[in-house]
């Protein structure tokens, strides 16, 4: 149970990360010191893997291990942006504790309702990250649309430049 739940979480994380990581260097490309929010990185950092994935898949050179390194490059822009943006985390804790100590009772609550939309975020992520129903319907892939393109296409994708036309002239 802990492996159908866990790992996918895991990895989860990691590619939004990665797609923040991109996304962050896009808007300091394109925007120059105007800054937004995590999930616009998200978004144009997926959008980055989308072209580059397309280009490569068009010249066939994708491979996993090209993949796996654009993911690993893409965490390490993540969590730079999440080091630089640590001053201002560290100021928002200043200004909160300061406040708790004019209201204790209020803030109190506040952070404790914080807390509990956390708790319930992390368990509606980790529930959705459960991959059991996928492995279940394992040799009932076609009752669900979007099994093939998550994990068929993908898959197909790597096997296909794995046999390229040049190992295919060789032989």
């Amino acid at each position: 149970m802990t492996q159908h739940v866990l790992l996918p979480a895991l990895w989860g994380l990691v590619l939004l990360c990665s797609f923040i990581g991109y996304g962050t260097v896009l808007e300091r490309l394109l925007f120059g010191r105007e800054r937004f929010g995590w999930a616009n990185k998200a978004a144009w950092g997926m959008s980055f893997y989308l072209v580059t994935g397309g280009i490569m898949i068009g010249f066939h050179a994708v491979s996993r291990l090209f993949l796996l390194a654009m993911v690993l490059v893409g965490c390490l822009f993540g969590l730079a942006d999440a080091v630089a943006g640590r001053v201002h985390l560290h100021e928002g804790f200043v200004v909160v504790r300061e406040k708790m100590r004019a209201r204790p009772y209020i803030y109190a609550l506040r952070v404790s309702a914080i807390g509990v939309i956390v708790l319930l975020v992390a368990i509606q992520y980790l529930a959705s990250s459960d991959l059991t129903p996928l492995v279940a319907m394992k040799r009932y892939a076609s009752l669900m649309d979007d099994l093939r393109g998550y994990f068929v296409f993908p898959k197909q994708i790597l096997e296909s430049t794995a046999e390229s036309p040049s190992s295919s002239r060789s032989a």
